[in-house]
This record gives C-alpha cells, sequence and structure tokens, in this order.
C-alpha cells in the first residue's frame, strides 16, 4: 500500500488494489516538480504534493529520487 497508481486502467480500478493506495487521474495531479510529459523531467514531489510524506515510512511516495539521482550521476 501507500502507493499513488497513476489513471488506474478500467479493468483494474481502485477497489481492486490493498487499501491505503491512492489514484490520482493524471500525472498533473501528483505534484512533480516538473513531469515535462515523463521525458526527463524532475520527479521530486513538490512540497504541496499530497504525496508529499505519504508514506508509510513517513517519507515521499515513490522512489527516492535523491538517492537514485546521486546513483546515475556520471552515467549515461
Amino acid at each position: 500500500s501507500h502507493n499513488a497508481i497513476i489513471a488506474s486502467p478500467s479493468n483494474r480500478p481502485p477497489n481492486k488494489y490493498p487499501a491505503g493506495n491512492y489514484f490520482p487521474a493524471a500525472a498533473s495531479a501528483v505534484g512533480f516538480v516538473n513531469y515535462n510529459n515523463s521525458i526527463g523531467g524532475d520527479y521530486h514531489l513538490r512540497s504541496s504534493s499530497p504525496y508529499k510524506n505519504a508514506g508509510s515510512d513517513g517519507k515521499d511516495l515513490g522512489a527516492d529520487m535523491n538517492a537514485l539521482d546521486a546513483a546515475i550521476a556520471g552515467v549515461r
């Protein structure tokens, strides 16, 4: 649980997932810093995002973007 599933497909509606998940209708509702149509954007969450600090561990939902950025720095 504690996932944000963007635009859940009609064959997999929210009631098919465990409780505690979130279902934003579009990526624009997530509150990414700069989604950029999923082409090299900045996927950190804005401080105003409803998913900021919403994880079961009190961290942002999704990947730890700071750790990911550090792990791939300098890699092409």
